[in-house]
């Protein structure tokens, strides 16, 4: 049975640029635009829902430099925005005290993984992103750092 890893995609939508100047993407714009105001209140938040998830995939998919970094407190702060939660209300609702919280949104302060859990089931998302997130961003800041260990070698510590 012959893979089909080695082929090229057709082409259509989710692989060729979107001219958003072209009068078919207007269209299809004035159609969605029209679907989303006939939605619901709790259908309109679902699918902010939803855009969250893919906005936090594609964040830990994409290739990031050090000042496109995006924060877990950033993602939060989203989350809340479209959900018009407080943030000192939802600390409390989480248990953790308003200072510490902000420390979190502010990336004086990781995520534990005990919050991930928490982030994951009320968010309905894998609690293992809150910390993908943290730990990509963690990288990507010391990677910059790579020459510092560039005379590192396991010889070297061996020979001691």
């Amino acid at each position: 049975m012959k893979n089909n890893i080695d082929k090229e995609p057709l082409s259509g939508a989710l692989t060729i640029p979107m001219d958003f100047d072209s009068e078919e993407y207007k269209a299809h714009r004035k159609i969605l635009d029209e679907r989303i105001k006939s939605m619901s209140p709790e259908e309109k938040r679902q699918v902010e829902l939803i855009r969250m998830e893919y906005t936090i995939k594609n964040y830990l998919d994409a290739k990031v430099a050090e000042n496109e970094i995006i924060t877990v407190g950033d993602f939060l702060r989203m989350y809340l925005s479209k959900l018009n939660i407080k943030q000192n209300k939802f600390a409390n609702y989480i248990g953790i005290l308003p200072s510490n919280f902000s420390k979190i949104l502010s990336s004086e302060r990781n995520v534990s993984i005990e919050l991930s859990l928490i982030l994951g089931q009320l968010f309905q998302i894998d609690p293992k992103v809150w910390l993908q997130i943290q730990l990509k961003n963690d990288y990507i800041k010391i990677e910059k750092k790579k020459d510092n260990y560039a005379d590192m070698s396991l010889q070297y510590a061996l020979a001691g």
